[in-house]
C-alpha cells in the first residue's frame, strides 16, 4: 500500500481502518497476550512521521523530549508548530536539545515565546545530548534513531518504538527532566525491567549489549550507522574493541552474526570507520555489508536470538562511554520477528565491501 507523504493531504480513512481495531478488540479478550504485544509499535523509516504528529498533537498534559536538534527545514518547522499548538492548548513542554546553536536557535526560541522549559542538555563536551525521545503523558514513549530534520525523517533508514506503556514513558520523562536539573550529569534511575521490556540509558548500554551477545546461540545481526574500532591504536581495549571481540567469538561459534554499516555519500570520516571496522570483522570470517548508496543508514539496530534493542547510539567511545543516549530492550516475538523481516529485507538490498557502489551524494542526517 502507497504510504501518504507528509508533503500531501491526508488520505481517506478506508473500510479496514475500522475492522481492524474491531478485530483487535476481540482478539485481546480472547487472548491477553496478543493484547499485550500490541503495547509496542515499530515505527521504521517514513513511519516515524506518521507516529510523531499524532503523539504531539493528542498530548493531553505534558510533552517530554529529547532531540539532538530540530533542523529548521520544512518537516523540522512542521513539528515547531505542532509543538506550539500543543503548548496553546495547555500541555506542558520539557525539552531537551544538544546545543547546537545553528540548527536549534529558532526552536529554542520559539518554544520558550510558547512558555516550554528548554535546556541544552547532554555531558560536557565531547559529550553531546544524542538520545531521541518523545514522551506523550508519560503514557506513550517514541525512541529510536531519528532526528528531527527533514533528511532524517524521509530520506534515511531510521528504527523507532512506539512504546504505549507507562512505565516505560514514566521513565523516560523522569530521565528528561533529571537532564533538565543537572544536564551534564547522568541519572541514576533504576530501569524499568522485565521479560517483555527493559529501558537502557546511558552507561547501561555496554552491559546490556554484552549480555545480548553472550547468550545469543543462534543469531546476532547488527545494523548500525558507525561502528568504531581502535584495534592498532592507542585507545585499543575500548569499549567497542570489547564488543567486536566477542562478536567476532561468537560468530566462530557458529553464531549467524551479520553486520550493516553505512557507506556514506557525504562523510568521508564515517567512511574510513566503518571500512576499518569492516576489514577487522571479514578477517575473522564475519560478514558485513553496506547499505544502499543513495541512503543513509542511520538506524542502530540489534537482533539478538529473541531480542531486539532499539535507540539512539552509535558504537564506538562517543555513544558507549560519553553521550547521553536512550534506547530500549523488547523480547515480544511479534515485534522481534517484524524488525527481524525489516533487517532481512535490508541485508538482500545491502551490498559487501567488493561490490558496493560508490556512494552518490546524500544530504546529512
Amino acid at each position: 500500500m502507497k504510504r501518504t507523504s507528509p508533503y500531501s493531504p491526508a488520505r481517506g480513512l478506508s473500510r479496514a481502518a475500522f475492522v481492524f481495531p474491531l478485530l483487535t478488540i476481540i482478539l485481546s479478550a480472547a487472548l491477553p497476550a496478543v493484547a499485550g504485544a500490541q503495547e509496542i509499535r515499530v515505527a521504521a523509516d517514513r513511519d516515524y512521521w506518521h507516529a510523531v504528529r499524532p503523539l504531539i498533537a493528542e498530548a493531553e498534559s505534558t510533552l517530554h523530549i529529547s532531540q539532538l536538534y530540530l533542523n529548521p527545514d520544512r518537516l523540522g518547522l512542521r513539528l515547531l508548530d505542532d509543538l506550539e499548538a500543543a503548548a496553546e492548548r495547555g500541555v506542558e513542554l520539557k525539552v531537551l536539545f544538544n546545543l547546537d546553536e545553528s540548527r536549534n536557535r529558532q526552536a529554542v526560541e520559539r518554544l520558550t515565546e510558547a512558555g516550554a522549559k528548554v535546556v541544552h542538555g547532554g555531558r560536557r563536551p565531547p559529550g553531546r545530548l544524542h538520545a531521541k525521545l518523545v514522551v506523550a503523558d508519560r503514557e506513550r514513549a517514541l525512541v529510536g534513531s531519528t532526528n528531527w530534520s527533514g533528511v532524517s525523517m524521509y530520506h534515511n533508514r531510521e528504527i523507532n518504538l512506539l512504546v504505549a506503556d507507562p512505565e516505560v514513558a514514566g521513565f523516560f520523562a523522569d530521565w528528561i527532566e533529571a537532564l533538565q536539573e543537572d544536564p551534564a550529569g547522568e541519572p541514576g534511575l533504576p530501569p524499568v525491567m522485565d521479560g517483555r521490556r527493559r529501558t537502557v540509558v546511558d552507561r547501561e548500554h555496554a552491559g546490556v549489549i554484552r549480555s545480548q551477545l553472550e547468550e545469543a546461540s543462534e543469531r546476532i545481526w547488527l545494523g548500525i550507522y558507525v561502528f568504531r574500532t581502535y584495534f592498532g591504536t592507542a585507545h585499543e581495549g575500548s569499549t567497542s574493541d570489547r564488543l567486536a571481540e566477542k562478536l567476532a567469538e561468537k560468530a566462530a561459534d557458529g553464531v549467524d552474526v551479520r553486520i550493516i554499516l553505512d557507506m556514506s555519500g557525504f562523510n568521508e570520516t564515517i567512511n574510513e570507520i566503518n571500512l576499518r571496522t569492516a576489514a577487522w570483522f571479514r578477517e575473522r570470517g564475519v560478514e558485513v555489508r553496506f547499505n544502499r548508496s543513495h541512503e543513509t543508514a542511520h538506524w542502530k539496530l540489534l537482533l539478538a536470538d529473541g531480542r531486539a534493542l532499539v535507540g539512539s547510539m552509535n558504537w564506538g567511545y562517543s555513544g558507549l562511554d560519553l553521550h547521553s543516549e536512550a534506547s530500549i530492550l523488547v523480547g515480544i516475538p511479534s515485534v522481534v520477528e517484524e524488525l527481524a523481516g525489516y533487517y532481512r529485507a535490508r541485508w538482500e538490498e545491502a551490498k559487501t565491501p567488493e561490490s558496493r557502489e560508490e556512494p552518490a551524494a546524500a544530504p546529512a542526517p
